[in-house]
């Protein structure tokens, strides 16, 4: 039972890793997006 609840942190890291890429990713767009529209 240990070994699984192991393998469920792990996949919750994970998960955790790619919202975490996921939410930087849109900010640095949106960030850029500011960036652009400053420029005109």
């Amino acid at each position: 039972a240990r070994e699984e609840l192991q393998q469920l942190e792990e996949d919750d890291w994970a998960r955790t890793q790619e919202l975490s890429k996921e939410v930087l990713r849109k900010k640095m767009e949106a960030s850029r997006t500011d960036d652009d529209n400053y420029d005109d």
